[in-house]
């Protein structure tokens, strides 16, 4: 998964609960931001309830992804 020498690949984004459960999973290609995919694959979650916390790496760490998620965008 990801990016090749060749430019090409795929990213496989997936959100899961304290237990392991997949709430969410998205994949696209190499290409763009995670902090867009991260969007899109909570767009695509198959549980009702917004997650309260995301835990990951600095992609996480976001402006724009923290008040997407203050103001309740992925419900």
């Amino acid at each position: 998964m990801g990016k090749t020498k060749r430019d090409k690949g795929t990213k496989l984004m997936a959100v899961a609960d304290d237990a392991g459960l997949a709430g969410a999973v998205n994949m696209a290609s190499a290409r763009p931001h995670e902090v867009t995919l991260v969007e899109a694959t909570l767009d695509q979650r198959v549980v009702s309830q917004e997650p309260e916390r995301l835990v990951g790496d600095r992609v996480y760490d976001n402006n724009r992804l923290r008040q997407k998620m203050a103001d309740g965008a992925f419900k």
